[in-house]
């Protein structure tokens, strides 16, 4: 039973976060030809879900204009109000009565660990979103590292 609860849990989350990543993404137009989606292409190609990198920062092509460090930026920003958005959702859904203790207190840990990332995504773009100088290499070290 417990198990059955927590995949449920689980398939919530991952859920809200799709839905929020897809929302976010019908509003925003694509413009997926040209230089500026190299780097993104270039980007995508490291990471583990590249088809879905490329998906969501090829919308964004026009505000990252081929920079690393918009790239970056934009990439806080888009996890940052998928996981606040899931956060409100998962907070609601913990008020829901007929809850069982266990269910109540694993929602109440799952809401505090994505709140958590939430502030953890909000300082990382506060650390890399002012422009200083040619230190967007360490900035970036830096947020790999918290």
């Amino acid at each position: 039973m417990a198990a059955g609860f927590y995949f449920s849990i689980t398939a919530l989350i991952l859920n809200q976060l799709a839905i929020n990543l897809n929302l976010s993404l019908a509003a925003t137009p694509i413009h997926p030809s040209g230089r500026n989606t190299l780097s993104i292409r270039t980007s995508c190609r490291t990471t583990l879900y590249h088809n879905l990198c490329l998906t969501t920062f090829s919308r964004y092509t026009t505000r990252i204009r081929g920079s690393p460090r918009l790239l970056a930026t934009t990439a806080l920003a888009v996890a940052f109000n998928s996981t606040r958005s899931t956060t409100k959702t998962m907070i609601s859904f913990s008020k829901r009565h007929g809850l069982k203790l266990r269910e109540a207190a694993s929602l109440r840990d799952c809401v505090e660990q994505l709140a958590d990332s939430v502030d953890e995504l909000k300082d990382s773009i506060g650390e890399i979103s002012p422009p200083r100088g040619n230190d967007f290499r360490r900035r970036m070290s830096d947020i790999q590292t918290c």
